[in-house]
């Protein structure tokens, strides 16, 4: 087996596990939201997403990038003195961070809920606030884990504890009369759980206690550009509910936060690869194997739009039938905003892990460039379209700014390493299936609706023809025998007729010249 089929199988093993992980935590996090957005009013489910948007916001700065230099630079020390070190280093470093701008936000929380009028408002908000330094600590946590390249434990704490532990506390919360202060309650002790668990799985792969070797330059050398980047990013990601907020009722937040995180789903697949792909890329840089970085990433990309395609497809088209399936008849009016969203939040897949693969070649500054453009195109875009448009001119703000970011990548990593996702194959692939099972998608929505049982048949239906369609243009490559041959290990049997498709000789050529 060659190095690079090696690297895809060990990328691939894991991404299956953390898909199942992934797709658990995805339902668990939109369960949650179900749950919250059936049980109180619109208004009050309207503030909850603000807080979350806030909280997301201060923990996002409060990690000051380490979530990223930590794994980094843990894959390439040996000693776990100086992995230890970086842990270490990271964890002391964000957990004062965070803790100051928890604090700062616990005393500013009565005038910045003068806007929501409600009395709860102001508690509502500080509980989220305490959660900011657990949430940063149990990220730190996670950090270590992936550092040691260890699928299983991060997928038991970030995919199945700390959603389903969210779950259980909420349900009991409301059970008991919290009302809307149960899903403060239920973050806060959910955050906390996360933080302990994490550390415990990490003190099994190097003891926590002992000595070490800090590096406190290399990794804020690293970090502070992340901090920035980061920081603009999930800006971004929340601007449009906090401006919302600003501008237009509370409704408004609600019905543009119903549509938003199905929107965002579209990612969870793709962020499957995310857990290894940033040490694995970084390990072979380090090795001066760039080729390898590029192939291995254009074939991640052309299978992110595989698992993709289905979800986008039948989100755009059919989401007023979807939103009415997740959150209820009077959440349907967000249908073209889902759709708006969809649209934008699908360049994530179709560009691929381009933010990663950058920070995995060192150059944050980079990131720092484009999400700043990214960034400044969402604010403007949400000025101009918010206070005439509501939620609909958010979606559209959104879809832009990511979109934009997308680009903007991309451009980066030709440009400076010529390096791009888009093989032959997933060109050809792409094409194809928009010409061939779009159209047909599209005339059937004339026809009929979803229910919840027909939806993941409709999903399925799609994912099965693109692939026919892809392997009757050529659009599958001798690496796909990797991924052919891990579906078969799952399934405990091989797949007739898919392997004739596939090539029997790896071309070196990966990619467009």
């Amino acid at each position: 087996m060659s190095d690079r089929s090696v690297e895809l199988s060990s990328l691939l093993s894991s991404a299956t596990l953390i898909v199942i992980g992934t797709v658990l935590g995805a339902l668990a996090k939109m369960v949650e939201r179900i749950i919250i957005g059936r049980s109180v009013s619109l208004e009050a489910y309207g503030e909850v997403s603000i807080g979350l948007a806030v909280l997301t916001i201060a923990s996002m700065f409060s990690i000051l990038g380490f979530s990223q230099g930590v794994p980094r630079f843990m894959t390439r020390y040996e000693e776990s003195e100086q992995k230890r070190g970086v842990w270490l280093t990271g964890l002391v470093i964000t957990l004062f961070a965070s803790s100051i701008v928890a604090a700062v936000l616990w005393v500013s929380a009565p005038t910045l809920t003068l806007y929501l009028g409600r009395t709860d408002s102001v508690l509502l908000l500080q509980l989220f606030f305490l959660t900011i330094p657990l949430t940063v600590g149990s990220r730190i946590g996670i950090g270590g884990l992936q550092g040691f390249e260890n699928t299983r434990y991060r997928t038991y704490v970030q995919d199945i504890l700390h959603p389903l532990s969210r779950i259980g506390l909420l349900l009991v919360f409301l059970w008991a009369g919290y009302g809307v202060l149960g899903a403060g309650y239920a973050y806060l002790i959910a955050a906390g759980l996360a933080f302990l668990v994490s550390h415990l799985y990490l003190n099994r792969l190097m003891p926590l206690r002992g000595t070490f070797v800090a590096r406190p330059k290399e990794l804020l050398r690293f970090s502070v550009p992340l901090t920035i980047s980061g920081f603009l990013l999930i800006l971004m990601s929340q601007t449009d509910t906090i401006m919302l907020g600003y501008f237009r009722p509370s409704t408004e937040v609600a019905l543009y936060n119903a549509a938003y995180p199905l929107a965002i789903g579209l990612g969870t697949l793709l962020n499957a690869f995310n857990f290894l792909y940033l040490p694995l890329a970084s390990r072979l840089d380090a090795n001066d194997e760039l080729g390898e970085v590029e192939a291995i990433y254009a074939i991640t990309t052309k299978w992110a739009f595989f698992l993709t395609f289905p979800a986008f497809l039948t989100f755009a088209i059919f989401s007023g039938d979807i939103l009415e399936i997740f959150f209820g008849l009077r959440y349907r009016d967000a249908g073209l905003a889902l759709t708006i969203l969809t649209v934008g939040y699908f360049s994530n897949a179709l560009f691929g892990q381009n933010l990663r693969t950058i920070s995995a070649l060192g150059d944050t500054k980079y990131l720092m460039i484009t999400n700043s453009v990214a960034f400044i195109v969402n604010i403007a875009i949400n000025l101009v379209l918010i206070p005439q448009y509501g939620f609909i001119g958010a979606s559209i703000a959104s879809a832009i700014s990511y979109t934009t970011l997308n680009i903007s990548a991309n451009v980066v990593l030709w440009r400076e390493y010529r390096i791009t996702p888009f093989s032959r194959w997933l060109i050809r692939s792409l094409v194809a299936v928009c010409l061939v099972v779009s159209p047909i998608a599209i005339a059937l929505s004339q026809w009929i609706s979803l229910s919840l049982v027909t939806l993941p048949l409709f999903m399925a239906g799609i994912g099965v023809s693109s692939i026919i369609v892809a392997g009757l243009v050529d659009g599958l490559q001798a690496d796909d025998r990797v991924v052919l041959e891990q579906i078969e290990r799952y399934l405990g049997r091989q797949i007739p007729l898919v392997r004739r498709y596939l090539p029997t000789e790896t071309d070196e050529s990966t990619v467009l010249p």
